[in-house]
């Protein structure tokens, strides 16, 4: 419980940081620095003091910390602890938002492990699938947004213009739900 507390705590203290300094900034912007309250400077010189020392293992949402902190600890380690490292390093980074790199971690991870037939099972085939809508949604709905993206029935300037993304997630969730059908089939058989 007390564990709980910390990182909820730790995350609040992050978010009230992360805030303050843009209001703050935006302050800056329309006023003198003078004109801000001494007790404000302090507050923001704390939190920055708090998120400059967050620990990324306990503060859910520093990904891109975690992240540089695995690739650190996968470029120190053998071949087999890269391998199994390198599933959470791109959950890690689509979580950064860093969304073409976990692709290309993800789409690495499983082709090793085909060559190596090894059998990652479904969970990271389908974070390359989520991995794959978010580029679609964040090269048309976020970088082409119109009145009607995100819109349904999406039609017009909502529909995709750049198709990669969406069209690779379709591709492997029909091969996913094939191999699904295909095993649902031979256990029914076996029955």
């Amino acid at each position: 419980m007390m564990i709980v507390k910390k990182v909820f705590f730790s995350s609040v203290v992050l978010f009230l940081f992360f805030n303050l300094e843009g209001i703050i900034a935006s302050q800056q912007q329309q006023t003198q620095p003078s004109t801000i309250p001494e007790g404000t400077k302090q507050m923001v010189q704390i939190l920055k003091a708090l998120a400059d020392t967050a620990d990324p293992n306990l503060v859910f949402f520093l990904n891109s910390q975690r992240a540089e902190k695995i690739h650190q600890q996968m470029m120190a380690s053998t071949f087999e602890k890269r391998l199994g490292m390198q599933g959470t390093y791109a959950y890690e980074l689509l979580q950064a938002g860093k969304t073409k790199q976990a692709i290309a971690q993800l789409e690495d991870f499983l082709k090793k492990a085909d060559s190596l037939k090894i059998n990652p099972g479904t969970k990271f085939q389908s974070l390359l699938g989520i991995a794959y809508m978010r580029l679609g949604e964040q090269q048309n709905c976020c970088m082409r947004h119109t009145s009607e993206s995100c819109i349904i029935p999406i039609k017009g300037t909502g529909i995709h213009a750049k198709e990669e993304g969406s069209l690779k997630a379709i591709k492997l969730y029909e091969k996913m739900l094939e191999k699904n059908r295909v095993k649902q089939e031979e256990m029914e058989e076996t029955i």
